[in-house]
């Protein structure tokens, strides 16, 4: 099978499962009570929505997973400003805020795992591994 230009190619990330997958609404009100239960913020709709906590924790996690795909097929970092070991640290505290780790390791290997598989998705859509 010929290799696909890199032009080409972008990451499905919908396709990458990741830990936030896990969280549920009910975690979402524990963490920030005052976005559902404040008068001021439901009137407020486009002020609630950016200030989720989750949204910018699912962010990050798709940063991570973007570069991963990068790297694996040889491309340019695609977020070359977020540096990996910051990105890491925001996951540690907010994984562990969702209850989805206990700590630095477990989070670590969460990430090394939806990196992973970013990194085999990226190298089956260059046509360069196996289903």
């Amino acid at each position: 099978m010929p290799q696909k230009k890199s032009d080409d190619l972008l990451p499905e990330l919908s396709k990458v499962r990741f830990p936030t997958d896990a969280v549920t609404m009910a975690q979402v009100r524990r963490d920030q009570p005052e976005l559902i239960y404040s008068d001021k913020e439901l009137l407020n709709p486009y002020r609630r929505i950016t200030n989720v906590h989750i949204l910018e924790t699912m962010r990050t996690e798709h940063i991570l997973a973007s570069k991963a795909w990068a790297k694996a097929i040889g491309l340019a970092d695609p977020f070359p400003t977020h540096h990996r070991r910051e990105e890491i640290g925001f996951l540690i505290d907010d994984y562990q805020r969702y209850g989805l780790s206990t700590g630095a390791n477990q989070t670590k290997e969460l990430i090394r795992v939806f990196e992973k598989e970013a990194a085999h998705q990226a190298k089956l859509a260059a046509g360069q591994g196996r289903g």
